[in-house]
């Protein structure tokens, strides 16, 4: 058994966010990407008008408690890896 697997390996029918829509403070520029678990998208935020890109969730995910529990992991896991690279960046010893 390997692999990031929370689902079938089937496409869901999802809603993807179209250019123009608002997301909270933030309206979609572009859809990145839309995938089993998230879709990554361009967003502008609508006061400062800077640009990032934004993933957001599908609802199933956040349904299912042992996708949830493994992208919290995958969360630990890059945190520590961005740590340590901000470490090695100053010179400090981590």
């Amino acid at each position: 058994m390997g692999g990031f697997t929370c689902f079938k390996k089937e496409r869901f029918n999802h809603r993807i966010l179209k250019p123009g829509e608002e997301f909270g403070h933030f309206r979609v520029v572009k859809c990145i990407s839309d995938g089993l678990l998230v879709n990554y998208y361009r967003m502008q935020h609508i006061r400062d008008l800077h640009e990032l890109t934004v993933g957001v969730l599908h609802s199933r995910t956040t349904k299912d408690r042992q996708c949830l529990k493994r992208l919290e992991r995958l969360q630990v896991s890059l945190q520590a890896i961005l740590t340590t690279k901000e470490c090695r960046r100053s010179k400090n010893v981590c």
